[in-house]
């Protein structure tokens, strides 16, 4: 009897089909190891990483509403990223400060959920300038974690060397993956403070939180966003918030952060709200102004 030409395994066939001998067994248990591995380099190859980005980035490119929606004066500002893509970005002027704050949003929208924060900050007095990434909102080009950080080196150049603020003057806010962001540039450049809200230690540790242990060896990630190993780089007085009620980025990802840091680093838990819902209570409000004004919390 003729053999499929497809079989790579060597079984003695009878009329009544293949005669599973113990070296059959052993050749199968071989062809399903090698057809295992090579599915799981085809799929990590082809497959992963549309769906990494899919699930890490959220980007809406309509924006409908502009600060001038809570009465403040903006510039529309675009920058050119090193891979000469043009990015998008609002700055607001405050007459009373000196200061800026570099705002980082997080994976989802685009720059107009910020409009909250624009008008909340602007009441302490500071500047505020944000950015839209590769990608979301006005911005140009294609999203990846090493465009997102082109984006952010954009922003902090912009304010050094055309908003002629000394690095002191720059109070990098993030949010989510934002503080990630902030994090990250705050271990590279030098900076007057940062304020990282909600960020991830890295993206390892946060798949591993979602994905069941026995699924994580056959998914291979691009992504590192990893700051749990750099945040001992950062010398500016870092104030780190997260809600325990946070769900989706654990509340232990930033005391993870926090126990790593150097001093001077403040945690302030916040026990409303989750992760897209801040309640920021008169109290917080008081100790993240003194923050932001003062770069420490030792209030009076």
């Amino acid at each position: 009897m003729k053999r499929n030409n497809w079989l790579s395994f060597k079984c003695p066939i009878s009329l009544h089909g293949i005669i599973l001998t113990k070296a059959c067994f052993q050749e199968i248990k071989i062809n399903l190891l090698i057809g295992l591995i090579c599915g799981v380099i085809g799929f990590n190859i082809f497959i992963t990483p549309s769906i990494e980005k899919s699930v890490t980035f959220y980007p809406i490119k309509e924006i409908n509403q502009t600060p001038t929606s809570k009465n403040i004066d903006y510039k529309d500002i675009y920058l050119t990223t090193a891979d000469n893509i043009k990015i998008n970005g609002w700055y607001i002027d405050n007459p009373s400060s000196n200061e800026v704050i570099l705002f980082l949003h997080g994976n989802g929208g685009n720059i107009q959920n910020t409009i909250g924060f624009i008008d909340y900050f602007y009441q302490f007095p500071i500047d505020f300038f944000v950015i839209d990434y590769h990608g979301y909102g006005k911005s140009g080009g294609e999203l990846s974690e090493a465009n997102l950080y082109l984006d952010t080196n954009a922003a902090y150049n912009y304010l050094i060397n055309d908003k002629k603020y000394s690095p002191k003057q720059i109070i990098l806010v993030g949010w989510s993956l934002g503080a990630n962001l902030a994090l990250n540039l705050a271990s590279k450049e030098q900076v007057g403070a940062v304020v990282s809200i909600a960020s991830i230690t890295s993206a390892k540790e946060i798949s591993d939180h979602f994905i069941p242990f026995y699924i994580r060896p056959f998914i291979w990630e691009r992504s590192n966003f990893n700051v749990i190993n750099i945040i001992d780089k950062i010398t500016a007085p870092i104030l780190f918030m997260h809600s325990k009620n946070d769900n989706l980025i654990p509340y232990n990802m930033s005391l993870a952060l926090y126990e790593k840091a150097n001093k001077p680093k403040y945690l302030i838990p916040l026990n409303g709200g989750n992760h897209s819902t801040l309640e920021l209570t008169p109290e917080i409000t008081n100790k993240l102004k003194y923050f932001i004004l003062n770069k420490k919390l030792d209030l009076p």
